[in-house]
C-alpha cells in the first residue's frame, strides 16, 4: 500500500463526515460540517490531515493548539480516523506522525488525546506510538 498524507481540501468533507459519524459516533449536518472543515482549514492553530491509498481515501486527522495558562504551549489529537479494511496498514501511524510535526512546528512542547476508554484499540495504538496514559477523565457538556 502507498500511503500519502496531504492536508485536507473541502471536497474532502463528505468522506471526513462519513467516517466520524461510523468510526468515531459524531453525526453533524453535512452543510455545517462543510462550514467547520472551512472555518477550521482557514485557522492557523487547526490542521486536518488525509490518508490516501492511490487517490482512494483512508482517513483523516485534526490536530490543533492547545493553549493552557498552567503549563506550556502543547498541541491535541482532536479526531483520528481510518477506514476499518484499511486499518494495520499504517495509515493511522502517518497521520499521527504528520499531526506531530505539525505540532513542532507550531512550537508544541507535546501533544494530547483525549480518548474514551471504550477504544481499546485506539488506546493500545497510542501507546504503541510512545503516549503515556495519564489519567481516566470525566467529559461534561452544555449546549447553548
Amino acid at each position: 500500500m502507498n500511503i500519502t498524507i496531504r492536508k485536507c481540501m473541502i471536497s474532502d468533507a463528505p468522506r471526513i463526515r462519513e467516517i466520524s459519524k461510523r468510526a468515531l459516533g459524531f453525526d453533524y449536518p453535512q452543510d455545517k460540517f462543510e462550514e467547520n472543515i472551512r472555518r477550521l482549514m482557514a485557522s492557523g492553530s487547526n490542521c486536518i490531515f488525509v490518508a490516501e491509498n492511490n487517490e482512494t481515501f483512508l482517513g483523516y486527522c485534526h490536530v490543533c493548539d492547545f493553549d493552557v495558562v498552567y503549563g506550556p504551549k502543547l498541541s491535541i489529537l482532536r479526531a483520528i480516523a481510518v477506514e476499518e479494511e484499511y486499518r494495520r496498514y499504517g495509515a493511522a501511524k502517518k497521520l499521527l506522525e504528520a499531526a506531530e510535526a505539525w505540532a513542532k512546528r507550531h512550537g508544541s512542547e507535546g501533544m494530547r488525546i483525549y480518548g474514551g476508554t471504550e477504544r481499546a484499540a485506539a488506546n493500545c495504538f497510542y501507546k504503541s506510538a510512545g503516549y503515556e496514559f495519564v489519567k481516566p477523565e470525566s467529559k461534561f457538556k452544555k449546549d447553548f
